[in-house]
């Protein structure tokens, strides 16, 4: 394992080839505000630098004073020592947030110039008294978010500076963001920006400003760190060596101010891999500290996460009361354990000034959670050697043949999907070339787990199998049955040396325990972006369904029943395919894909298994204003496809449909009602619709193979 992440082959080919890159595109992840200006550097040492000289303009020549908080990267002030600054270093609380009682009373004395608040390891602090500190002393408000992949929420929104460092969380040799905002906590203006000058322009000013004519890019350093990453990749890969605690890294060379061509290349051809390796990160970050609060003897403690949180983590962050010890027997495991940061002289100095700085940097350890980690060789360094999975070959695997007997055992499942229903089994079998399998697994002749798989033979000799959203366990499965069941279907279904391969994409909340669960079985994990929903529990009463829903969906359901519609449920053949052709209309001008004669087959599917679901209309005559339709399976219901024309969404038709959906469906018996996945990036405005009802929000491991 490697301590950053590494790039592919194919991009780091692609970026030696010459070609032009456009920095405005490049910035695009990053930018919030469009009125803002946005510059490349190489590091964000260079950024803080450059501010602090156009403060210095600003101010007739005279030495700006910059606060930087107490627990800081010594060596991200190279660049900036270099100028005529006056340095503070004000102190930070255990949880991180400043100080503010006590740095409004140091600035009585010595109010800053530019205020530096720092989002460490990705997570977002809170501005809004940083804003109102710097509006009171007259200081620039910079946002330190290198540590974060992308804006989030609380991040990016107040600040005159925000600094972000690509390089930190991507697979590049350097590369930072410097963006100025015209309405942060200062109000600079457009006339402030201009007086900056062109970004193009930012890295020959933050060369000029500590007497270097000549401000190019990092090739040297960029040739090392290719070498290197080369040799990492091909699997030279030295174990950690042992680490004092107490030591604190040699100071990086700081390379010239300019981001070199390359390394924008490299930067433009990883922007579409953000989701994956924010998803790949969150996902390590929970497997560490599920290993890790599951290790005996261990003295780790979890420290400063924000749960639940959409904020990509830059690094594990842990506390113990025995650093040294935790520290080498980590680093022995072959695990990049690690210290931080490198203090100040000054803080170092003062040690009561800074006592809260000094303590978090005595007890606290950090390991790596990049998105180039192997899960499962990180699984085996935490793991006890006793650790395996249960002998699968207790495990039985049986055929089933009977509609019946799969009915039965999805009724005891407490909350299945509609993928492995045998409605959906049937329908995918009728319109691909898949052919359908169902197996129910034994222990004892006791049923434990149930899978529906789709399986097609090539060329007469591999057999293909995919499981999407199985196996779906009954009630008092063990997790170590759990487990053993998954390596029993993947031993049996993916052995290349049977010439048999699996696609899987199991039914797995994306849980540190699952996530361990999995990599301990013969599964991998391809794609941390897995499915993602909601669930409302229809076991409560009406009230209950009701006080849950957010405050603006309930206003709309109140202004759909005072417009008094009129739902009727219906089951024609005709009704259902002006459904489906509307919807149609409306995800092909999306851009997107629509399954029609999947959910065409299925209807009729269901209707011969006399389980057509509920097809619920709002109609004004002939019309048709909006529908939903909801499909049942076992205990559990999901809505599938819905509908509003223009009168339907000024009538908030849509909201009642669902309103009646849920109350029909509980009224029949059912326990859960699935809101049918939620596209948070693709369709935001029905992911929030659909959040409105009130669920709770859940998201499965991913999509792998077994082999």
């Amino acid at each position: 394992m490697t301590p950053a992440p590494l790039p592919r082959w194919a991009t780091l080919l692609r970026a030696s080839i010459p070609t032009s890159t456009d920095p405005h595109q490049l910035a695009a992840p990053w930018m919030r505000d469009e009125s803002a200006s946005a510059g490349w550097l190489s590091k964000s040492a260079w950024s803080l630098a450059l501010i602090a000289y156009w403060r210095q303009q600003c101010q007739d020549g005279r030495p700006p004073r910059v606060w930087i908080p107490d627990y800081f990267c010594n060596g991200s002030l190279a660049a900036l020592r270099q100028l005529p600054v006056e340095l503070h270093f004000y102190p930070v609380q255990p949880d991180l947030r400043p100080d503010y009682k006590a740095a409004r009373q140091r600035a009585k004395d010595a109010p800053p110039d530019i205020f530096l608040l720092v989002h460490y390891f990705g997570q977002p602090l809170p501005t809004a008294d940083a804003r109102e500190f710097c509006k009171h002393s007259g200081a620039w408000l910079v946002e330190d978010a290198a540590h974060v992949l992308q804006p989030v929420a609380g991040i990016g929104a107040e600040g005159d500076f925000v600094l972000y460092s690509p390089h930190k969380l991507l697979a590049l040799p350097h590369g930072s963001l410097l963006i100025a905002r015209a309405g942060g906590a200062s109000k600079l203006g457009e006339d402030g920006l201009a007086r900056l000058g062109a970004p193009a322009s930012w890295s020959h000013q933050a060369g000029i400003a500590i007497g270097q004519a000549r401000a190019t890019g990092a090739s040297l350093q960029t040739l090392v760190w290719c070498a290197k990453r080369s040799l990492q990749k091909l699997g030279l890969r030295p174990r950690p060596a042992p680490l004092s605690f107490d030591d604190d890294p040699g100071a990086a060379t700081l390379p010239a101010p300019a981001m070199s061509r390359f390394a924008q290349r490299l930067l433009g051809l990883s922007l579409r891999d953000l989701p994956k390796a924010s998803a790949w990160r969150k996902q390590n970050l929970l497997v560490l500290d599920e290993l890790i609060n599951g290790s005996a003897g261990n003295t780790l403690e979890l420290a400063w996460r924000n749960a639940p949180s959409s904020a990509t983590p830059y690094m594990a962050s842990y506390r113990t009361a025995d650093p040294q010890a935790e520290l080498t027997q980590l680093r022995a495991r072959g695990l990049h354990a690690s210290t931080w940061p490198d203090l100040p002289p000054e803080v170092l100095a003062s040690q009561e000034q800074h006592a809260t700085a000094l303590a978090l940097r005595a007890s606290h350890l950090f390991l790596p959670v990049h998105q180039s980690l192997p899960r499962c060789e990180l699984i085996a360094c935490l793991d006890s050697p006793t650790t395996s999975a249960s002998a699968p070959a207790s495990i039985e695997l049986r055929e089933v043949d009977s509609q019946a007997s799969w009915n039965t055992m999805l009724q005891a499942v407490p909350a299945s999907n509609l993928l492995q229903s045998w409605s959906y089994g049937q329908s995918k079998r009728a319109t691909s070339g898949w052919q359908v399998q169902r197996l129910e697994m034994h222990i004892g002749g006791k049923t434990i787990a149930m899978v529906q798989l789709m399986t097609r033979r090539l060329a007469g000799c591999l057999t293909i199998s995919r499981i999407n959203r199985g196996p779906l366990f009954l009630p008092g499965t063990s997790p170590e049955i759990e487990l053993a069941c998954l390596d029993k279907l993947g031993r049996a279904l993916g052995r290349w040396s049977r010439a048999r391969v699996l696609s899987w994409a199991p039914e797995r909340l994306l849980t540190g325990r699952h996530l361990v669960q999995l990599g301990r079985s013969c599964f991998r994990l391809l794609s941390p972006c897995g499915w993602s929903s909601s669930m409302i529990d229809l076991r409560q009463d009406e009230a209950q369904l009701r006080s849950g829903l957010s405050g603006s969906w309930r206003n709309m359901l109140n202004v759909a029943q005072r417009n008094a519609l009129l739902v009727k449920e219906s089951r024609e053949d005709a009704v259902f395919e002006r459904l489906l052709a509307n919807c149609q209309k409306l995800m092909t001008d999306r851009g997107m894909v629509f399954p029609d004669t999947l959910y065409r087959t299925l209807w009729k599917q269901l209707r011969e298994d006399a389980t057509p679901g509920l097809l619920l209309v709002v109609s004004d005559g002939d019309e048709l204003l909006a529908a939903t339709w909801a499909v049942t399976h076992g205990r559990s219901a999901t809505y599938l496809l819905g509908w509003s024309g223009e009168r339907g969404r000024k009538l908030h038709a849509h909201h009642i449909l669902l309103w009646e959906t849920m109350l029909r469906l509980k009224a029949d018996g059912l326990h859960w009602f699935d809101s049918g996945g939620i596209d948070d990036e693709r369709t935001g405005g029905i992911a929030a619709f659909k959040l409105g009802l009130g669920g709770e929000r859940y998201n499965l491991a991913g999509e792998g193979w077994c082999r």
